[in-house]
């Protein structure tokens, strides 16, 4: 769990569970608490048997160099790294040198359907949605990922409408 740095979204101090916290690793562990309470995973009741849906099937989506650069030269630099720490200028400015080693790490994980485990992981940040900034159930959490795997969704996704007329 990642403590914001922006002043915007971020409490000195929070409620929580009645209890006021005001380290930054107390106010972490609040919300951390808070988000995997009202989290809900998998339950125990078995899912209804719904019928096949007829849609086109994600298949042959190849990405290339090109379409890589470019998703990378249209970040918003001012965007949050993710857990990798790469940021968005670094890859806009680089793009081009670094749009073909992404492309076959994209185009690898679209034909086998397996992301490199260093994007798996996320940053979670509590953004305040209303009323008293005090109280963390005021909060809810917004998954940060890696820009790289951010920007693979991205490109996948538009490539998919381009090649279906989507």
């Amino acid at each position: 769990m990642s403590v914001p740095s922006s002043s915007k979204n971020t409490a000195t101090g929070v409620t929580s569970v009645r209890k006021v916290v005001s380290s930054s690793v107390d106010i972490a562990e609040a919300f951390n608490q808070h988000f995997a309470s009202v989290f809900s995973g998998d339950t125990e009741e078995p899912r209804p048997q719904l019928p096949p849906i007829s849609c086109p099937v994600l298949q042959d989506i190849s990405l290339s160099p090109c379409e890589v650069a470019a998703a990378l030269c249209s970040l918003d630099v001012s965007k949050a790294t993710g857990p990798d720490e790469i940021s968005a200028r670094l890859l806009k400015e680089r793009s081009e040198q670094i749009a073909p080693s992404l492309t076959l790490l994209y185009n690898k994980s679209l034909e086998t359907g397996v992301f490199p485990d260093e994007w798996k992981p996320a940053n979670i940040v509590p953004i305040h949605k209303k009323d008293n900034k005090d109280h963390v159930e005021n909060y809810r959490p917004v998954t940060k990922p890696s820009i790289p795997l951010r920007t693979n969704l991205r490109g996948s996704t538009t490539s998919y409408r381009f090649s279906t007329n989507y």
